[in-house]
Formats: structure tokens, C-alpha cells, sequence
């Protein structure tokens, strides 16, 4: 008998903080999905979709998009800089 499962993660990246900023600049979240199988072979999790619930900015250098060919979902690029 032969069993399949579909596994849905649902990811929320709500806000950003880092206290330890050795660089400004600009950041970006990388999400991938990863399982090792028997023997060392890799399989990929496929984004299927995002929901950009943040306020429009005229100051947005990368959108938030999925890498098809690379499988991953990027953030978009975030401003970071010292106060």
C-alpha cells in the first residue's frame, strides 16, 4: 500500500528587530522548506503563494517575491540603519 502526504507551513513574518546590527544596510528573509530523505537526497517544499499585508511604500528597493526555479520565498528588502 502506498501512503503520500501533502504538508502546508504557514509562515508569519510579522516585524524585525535586530539589536545586534554589525552593518546597515538593506535586509531581506529567505523561507525554504527542506527534507533530507534516506541517503542524503534533498526535496524541496514549493511556495504557492504570500500575502503582503504591510502599508504601501514609495521606498521598497526589492518586492517580496517566490523563487520558482530556486524554491524559496524572499521578503522584501527591509532599510536598515543606526540611530
Amino acid at each position: 500500500m502506498s501512503l503520500k502526504a501533502y504538508l502546508e507551513f504557514y509562515v508569519n513574518l510579522e516585524e524585525f528587530k535586530c539589536f545586534d546590527l554589525n552593518n546597515q544596510g538593506l535586509y531581506m528573509q529567505r523561507i525554504q522548506v527542506v527534507e533530507e530523505k534516506a541517503g542524503g537526497q534533498l526535496s524541496y517544499g514549493q511556495p504557492m503563494s504570500f500575502e503582503d499585508t504591510s502599508k504601501p511604500s514609495d521606498n521598497i528597493f526589492y518586492p517580496a517575491e517566490i523563487k520558482d526555479e530556486e524554491y524559496y520565498f524572499q521578503t522584501k528588502a527591509s532599510l536598515a540603519k543606526y540611530q
